[in-house]
């Protein structure tokens, strides 16, 4: 407005003065102009910059809406569509703040998905900000400007089950089998070859790379058909693997080298006392009230004996009560117990700071009770036809721990180190407080092997959670055993080292162990050695964690639950192989029940044991009477969409065989094995449960009666979708 109001202050004036003279008129006018010409530039400049910005800042969108259509895509998550496209804006330095990413409607077409992300900046004014300041009484901060881009996703075939070697024996179906795919694609790089009539690929595309050959004059079986009955006209084509260079996959192979180099849990170690008073535990009550220096002159009695060391001990009954004072050091030599005595120390007034040291190992007759405090034994910790209770805070023991074959055993809180190994035998019960628990081998056997924990009791065993277990040599649990460690809790640790027969755990018939969630804390399962159910009815849960490594194999005869991350086995797993199946375990009939698990295989021959039958050369198997096998892979996370990655390396040719009795097999997510063959044999059923089971290896047998079947769409799965921006 104060441009208008000089321009009509000036044409107020007298013509006669403006027109005085022909020069004042060319000056007048010239005067009159120049701030008209001087602005037009000056908005032809801004108008230039701003052009500049968005164009520049239309490539960035272009960009950004590409990349996350493509994350999209691969993950079907539009948290990671967002972060995709917006880490394309900051690497070309454009403000987060400053993007906006939305899944929308495609303007192309209403019926497809696409990626939208707008730039919005706000461009400076600079030469024409004086001349708005002439117009306008305010100013703004800026010119405002906007980029859009908007990226669809085209659906087209996905292969769904893909052969990829070209000079394999390709995919290959006889004996009354099928291939289903009814909403997407089968593609062989070699042959694909129908052997039979009562053999049929049924999908929504078939491609092969070297040859086709199946059966003529079926009558009205079609050997090559889509779903409604029609035939399907094959294509000859060569596919690439969609997962060849993958990041993900290397990463998640790349977790092999962390298996490999797992290191046992060194045995425990700590300070002793290698002498003291021996002291005897019988049906003496001499000088019980009046244990002294004079009373106790040349007496030998229990009393006297208690007092040299620095406590009290009284009798009741058939039980000895031995108290020290709290916070005091009492050094005990060789403890006797006669039959039927019961002994408890430190009971009664005692504190976690009393410590106890005992020069040679303790062995009690009836029930042995130790009230808080610090104990070292020198030597083993064996429990009476009572079992033991104890009280908790710390136990160090040179040899090894045997609570008793019955009755009970708790042990509180606190930390425990046991050099020689733990064993629960019998019929005992043994519950275990939250604590540290370090393990060392035993140097007598377990069944065979020696082991640092050994659980034959048929009496239950407990440790209640939080619970750190590092065990140097494994844990077996026997025939009819149950344990289960870090009950009602997350924050569990489990490191668990070989035995002397190479196992990290081993489950015999009939056993039922549950490691229960190590989700917080260390996050993380250590087996240094195989893991193995070797009896049938057994059962096996294994806890949550973010990584389960395995430095050996995963093999089974009974029912395993596997709770939710990655397992890195070096390995091969192997269920089925010698004999067993399903059993119930956590509560359901099962053979493997694994979701949001994603198994990493290595078949490395340095840790791969022989096995026999139709898992010999495999690096996975299922077999035998395997007939519930659900699994299904990590709904987020690195390896999200991945069930089975095998072996990665071109010489390691160990494949997958379903066979025998693996009659009610589902996969969801992607079964990749590049280097190795495929076989579904025996009456196996192999297919997906309202997800998507994406099969690929080096070569694909299906025979006698074996199915393999997929309901992925074709707007899913690994190359199912193509990316273009449309706006």
């Amino acid at each position: 407005m104060k441009l208008f109001e000089a321009l009509r202050r000036l044409f107020a004036l007298r013509l006669g003065t403006l027109f005085a003279s022909r020069r004042g008129n060319v000056v007048a006018s010239f005067a009159l102009m120049t701030p008209v010409i001087i602005g037009a530039m000056a908005f032809g400049l801004e108008y230039s910059n701003a052009e500049y910005v968005r164009n520049n800042n239309q490539r960035i969108a272009d960009a950004a809406a590409y990349a996350g259509a493509l994350a999209y895509n691969a993950t079907a998550s539009q948290t990671d569509m967002t972060n995709a496209a917006k880490r394309v804006g900051t690497l070309n330095s454009i403000p987060v703040a400053n993007m906006a990413v939305a899944l929308v409607a495609s303007p192309a077409d209403s019926s497809r998905n696409a990626v939208q992300v707008t730039v919005t900046e706000r461009v400076p004014l600079f030469f024409s900000k004086f001349f708005r300041g002439l117009m306008y009484s305010n100013t703004t901060n800026g010119l405002g400007v906007v980029s859009r881009a908007t990226a669809e996703l085209i659906s087209q075939t996905a292969n769904c089950i893909l052969a990829l070697d070209r000079n394999s024996t390709g995919m290959q179906l006889s004996g009354g089998t099928n291939i289903t795919g009814n909403r997407c694609g089968v593609a062989s790089n070699a042959q694909v070859r129908v052997s039979n009539c009562g053999s049929y690929v049924q999908a929504l595309s078939v491609s092969y790379g070297t040859s086709l050959n199946v059966p003529t004059n079926c009558g009205g079986q079609l050997p090559l058909r889509k779903a409604d009955g029609s035939a399907l006209t094959p294509t000859s084509r060569t596919t690439v693997d969609p997962y060849s260079g993958s990041a993900v996959v290397a990463t998640a192979v790349g977790r092999l080298t962390t298996a490999r180099n797992l290191v046992a849990p060194a045995a425990p170690t700590f300070a002793f006392q290698s002498t003291g008073t021996a002291i005897s535990f019988g049906y003496d009550t001499a000088q019980m009230g009046s244990a002294n220096a004079a009373t106790c002159a040349g007496s030998a009695s229990t009393a006297c004996q208690a007092w040299r060391i620095g406590c009290t001990a009284r009798m009741s009954g058939s039980t000895w009560t031995v108290n020290c004072p709290a916070g005091a050091t009492a050094n005990f030599g060789t403890v006797s117990i006669s039959g039927g005595i019961a002994v408890s120390f430190n009971a009664q007034g005692s504190s976690a700071t009393t410590v106890m040291n005992f020069a040679n190992t303790l062995a009690g007759q009836d029930r042995m009770t130790f009230g808080p405090g610090i104990y070292t034994i020198r030597g083993n910790f064996i429990g009476g036809y009572g079992g033991i209770a104890f009280g908790g805070n710390a136990l160090n023991v040179t040899g090894f721990v045997n609570p008793g074959n019955s009755g009970t055993a708790s042990f509180g809180a606190g930390t425990y180190n046991i050099q020689a190994g733990m064993f629960l035998n019998g019929s005992l019960t043994a519950t275990f407080g939250t604590g540290t628990y370090n393990i060392g081998s035993a140097t007598i056997g377990c069944g065979g092997g020696n082991y640092s924990l050994c659980a034959l009791t048929s009496g239950g065993v407990t440790f209640t959670g939080p619970t750190v277990l590092n065990l140097t040599a494994g844990l077996r649990t026997g025939g009819g055993a149950a344990i289960s460690i870090g009950t009602g809790s997350t924050a569990n640790s489990f490191v668990f080292g070989p035995s002397s027969d190479g196992y990290a755990f081993r489950g015999d018939g009939g056993s039922r162990t549950v490691l229960a969630s190590s989700k917080t804390g260390a996050d993380r399962v250590d087996f240094g050695g195989h893991v193995n159910l070797t009896g049938g009815g057994s059962c096996l849960v294994v806890s949550e964690a973010t990584h389960h490594d395995i430095k050996g194999n995963l093999w089974a005869t009974g029912a395993m639950w596997l709770q939710p991350g990655q397992y890195t086995v070096l390995g091969t797993i192997n269920f089925g192989g010698s004999g067993g199946g399903n059993s119930n375990c956590n509560g359901s009939n099962i053979g493997l029940y694994a979701d949001g698990v994603t198994l990493v295989v290595g078949a490395d021959a340095s840790v791969t044991s022989s096995s026999s039958g139709d898992c010999s050369g495999t690096s996975f198997c299922l077999s035998a009477g395997y007939s519930s096998v659900t699994l299904k892979p990590q709904a987020g996370g690195g390896q999200a969409g991945f069930a089975v990655i095998g072996p990665q390396s071109a010489t390691n040719l160990a494949g997958g065989v379903f066979t025998s009795g693996a009659a009610n097999t589902v996969i969801n997510g992607v079964f990749y094995m590049p280097n190795g063959p495929l076989v579904f044999s025996g009456g196996s059923r192999t297919g997906d449960a309202g997800g998507c089971l994406e099969i690929i290896g080096k070569a694909i047998t299906v025979s006698a009666g074996g199915l393999l079947g997929s309901n992925c769409l074709s707007t899913g799965g690994a190359q199912s979708l193509r990316v273009r921006v449309v706006q």
